[in-house]
């Protein structure tokens, strides 16, 4: 989640909506919707596919022109009489003021306060606890148990210390030989998101909130945020656009201020009207999404007994809002187990 703000305007460059299928009925959907974060998202957003729809399945059923059957595609989308594809989820919520409101609500309900901007650069096993060092400000800390929910290619299976604590909990984690294999096979997307900034209101001259563009070799989704999530009148405009991940794969190499050029001169060309932002912000999303998530997505693993340590988030299931809820379940169905027992 990234929520961006200049001055009075905000734009969210990651997640623009949450996925609730038909099955999933958790508490914490309904205490978002009733606690006014989040709301329904309607259904007819202008155009037309995802990745799923362009890596998947357009050799075979985009091209079988001679079809006009609607059908499902992964559960996820339809295709339409004239060819076209429209995300058919289920149910979709967006963030009202922004994703990062959902992380502040959650840490505050939770009753824990946490401390920001503290990076773990070193995780120790001491024997029965963890030592955890932030050397930014010279914090030392020692825990029973740490849950990682950083994407397991960020530690596993790399050489680079850049975004991975250092430490000998690596060691510890090897020496299960099954479990360290299969973390090595989890793989994650990368995708490049740009906000496109006004401090005051602007005209646009389209009528749509938000749109997928799957013939665009760059640009796979825009959405006008700042009208998405219904502000008032007379609010700054902001824009939020996202790359497809082929795309961003190939060019993975770029930093985020190199794409960032290149989605915005991208984006001129779809909206040539558009007028120079006061702002334009690129966020890289290295790990963006789980392409291979661990074997059978069991939502968290233990993979230190003594002292505990547990794996969680997406790297370990899907990556959406019900994918996470699950993880954390688990984590803390491993956590109230493990110290039930001993």
């Amino acid at each position: 989640m990234a929520t961006h703000r200049k001055g009075k305007v905000q734009v969210d460059l990651g997640p623009q909506f949450f996925t609730r299928q038909a099955e999933d009925r958790d508490y914490l959907f309904e205490e978002l919707v009733e606690s006014g974060l989040i709301r329904s998202l309607a259904r007819n957003m202008d155009n037309r596919s995802t990745d799923i729809v362009q890596d998947q399945v357009l050799g075979e059923s985009y091209a079988d022109a001679g079809s006009n059957e609607a059908k499902a595609i992964d559960d996820i989308l339809w295709r339409e009489e004239d060819g076209t594809f429209v995300l058919c989820k289920p149910e979709n919520y967006q963030p009202v003021t922004g994703t990062q409101s959902i992380v502040e609500y959650l840490w505050t309900r939770s009753g824990v306060n946490p401390e920001l901007n503290h990076f773990l650069h070193k995780i120790e096993d001491i024997g029965s606890q963890w030592k955890a060092v932030n050397e930014t400000h010279g914090r030392e800390e020692f825990f029973d148990a740490i849950i990682l929910t950083l994407p397991v290619p960020q530690y596993i299976g790399t050489s680079s210390s850049v975004g991975r604590p250092l430490g000998n909990y690596l060691e510890r984690i090897a020496d299960n030989q099954e479990v360290y294999e299969s973390m090595s096979k989890v793989d994650y997307c990368t995708t490049f998101s740009v906000g496109v900034l006004y401090k005051a209101e602007i005209s646009l001259d389209f009528s749509w909130q938000h749109r997928y563009f799957p013939d665009n070799n760059v640009i796979r989704y825009i959405s006008v945020d700042s009208s998405r999530r219904r502000g008032k009148p007379g609010d700054p405009t902001s824009i939020s656009v996202q790359t497809h991940r082929h795309w961003s794969q190939h060019n993975i190499h770029l930093t985020k201020d190199e794409a960032k050029s290149v989605v915005f001169e991208e984006l001129l060309k779809l909206i040539p009207s558009l007028a120079q932002p006061d702002y334009l912000i690129g966020h890289k999303w290295r790990y963006s999404q789980t392409e291979t998530p661990y074997p059978s997505s069991p939502g968290a693993v233990k993979l230190v007994n003594t002292p505990l340590l547990i794996g969680a988030g997406d790297s370990f299931t899907t990556s959406n809002a019900a994918g996470c809820l699950y993880s954390a379940k688990v984590a803390a169905s491993i956590l109230e187990s493990h110290f039930c027992m001993s």
